[in-house]
């Protein structure tokens, strides 16, 4: 015996957006209905989603399979939508699928391609991070290092006003680590202007002062000579003595 109930084509639907705004599944009773059956399709936060409020199937219809549209309504801010569904009519009457569908939504972010970066001493690098939904107002994009001792960040030159890439600067201060976190700005109700701030990171480690060797690997024949060159990957700030040693001594 099955009892009355539906069967979804699908119960997650991931990543409803600009770029991604319409979805569909489809909803069939599990049981043939023996009279008219309207069912009733909420939410629980309307506002990100619009979809079709309401089905009606035929009594005695068998596999009546009908569909429900989901589309991105605009709002700003990710996060997940459970869809509801109460059936009144017939052997349906008070039938309830409580939070049957997810739809997890994502609101406009920013990209950044790397996640982690090596530096080394008195050096710069770049890197570049974009808006993935244009913009509806200029939007400024802010860095800012976790340790500025260690390693300072600066840029862009200018406020994003598309999807292009916007370059920002790393300058290497001392050997460490830090981190580089992101935010967003822009007028109160434009595209970028509620989103929090970026989640994504970049982790970078400033290497120390070292050297620099002309082999990492060498082979001598017997009673023959090889000349290893040996220097400074940063400038010193005294007198620096260098002392090679071999080891095992005696080779």
């Amino acid at each position: 015996l099955c009892l009355p109930g539906f069967l979804f084509s699908k119960t997650v639907i991931d990543g409803l957006s600009v770029g991604t705004p319409l979805a569909s599944f489809t909803v069939t009773p599990m049981v043939i209905p023996t009279h008219k059956t309207t069912v009733i399709v909420s939410s629980n936060f309307s506002r990100s989603v619009r979809y079709t409020k309401r089905l009606i199937f035929m009594p005695f219809v068998l596999d009546d399979a009908q569909t429900i549209l989901v589309e991105y309504a605009g709002q700003l801010v990710s996060g997940q939508v459970f869809l509801s569904f109460e059936a009144y009519g017939g052997n349906y009457e008070n039938v309830v699928a409580f939070d049957a569908v997810r739809i997890t939504v994502k609101g406009p972010s920013l990209i950044v391609p790397t996640s982690a970066l090596v530096i080394h001493p008195e050096s710069s690098l770049y890197f570049s991070v974009n808006l993935d939904t244009s913009p509806s107002a200029v939007t400024n994009i802010q860095a800012i290092s976790s340790d500025p001792s260690v390693v300072t960040v600066s840029g862009p030159q200018y406020p994003a006003v598309d999807t292009s890439d916007q370059q920002f600067q790393l300058q290497h201060v001392r050997g460490g680590n830090a981190t580089i976190f992101f935010s967003t700005s822009a007028l109160l109700g434009s595209t970028y202007g509620l989103i929090p701030s970026a989640k994504a990171q970049v982790h970078v480690q400033a290497l120390k002062a070292g050297f620099i060797f002309s082999a990492r690997q060498i082979s001598i024949k017997p009673y023959s000579n090889f000349s290893l060159s040996v220097g400074l990957d940063s400038t010193p700030d005294s007198t620096v003595i260098v002392y090679i040693i071999p080891y095992p001594s005696g080779i």
